[in-house]
């Protein structure tokens, strides 16, 4: 991330093995790029809708890794990720993001891919991702505890992501209601 950059990112569990590979300061899957010309006034509408959006649509999820390849045209040494289950809801709370004008005003000024192709950095051709030395190398799937704005280099306002256990739906309170 450049610094001034603004972004919204997932980060993987502490306990995630990439973090012992990815050469980055922060692993982190980018969900959506805002760019640099993000106002702190904005900034600060774009945390407290964030932090909003995570209390009630986002759970802790884990991606599968479909591939490892290059990406862009620095040659990104990335893990490609896929889920039929939670990369659509993945998708769908970008589209959340998408309709705060703050969040669309900083994603329409800043420059960006032609489309999201969720992927995790490892590492590039002058910092390349570490070894893999366990006896059977490889990401599989790559858990995410964290949802942060990035407003820095690596740094901005952080949130956790709610176990599914202690999530509850309309459907638990109406059944709640009906047991009492």
């Amino acid at each position: 991330m450049a610094v001034g950059n603004t972004a919204i990112v997932a980060i993987p569990s502490q306990d995630d093995y990439v973090w012992k590979i990815s050469s980055e300061k922060v692993p982190h899957l980018t969900i959506l790029n805002l760019g640099t010309q993000v106002s702190e006034s904005d900034q600060a509408k774009i945390a407290a809708y964030l932090e909003h959006v995570v209390d009630v649509s986002v759970e802790r999820f884990g991606l599968s890794v479909d591939r490892r390849g290059k990406l862009g045209p620095k040659d990104a040494d990335v893990v490609f990720l896929h889920d039929e289950w939670h990369l659509p809801k993945l998708a769908e709370v970008r589209g959340y993001l998408l309709q705060n004008h703050s969040v669309l005003d900083g994603y329409h000024g800043s420059q960006q891919f032609p489309e999201w192709t969720p992927h995790l950095t490892l590492g590039f051709p002058d910092s390349p991702a570490k070894e893999d030395t366990r006896e059977h190398p490889g990401i599989h799937w790559v858990h995410f505890d964290k949802l942060a704005l990035w407003t820095g280099d690596y740094e901005g306002p952080t949130f956790d992501l709610k176990r599914p256990e202690d999530s509850f739906s309309m459907s638990d309170i109406s059944m709640e209601q009906r047991a009492a």
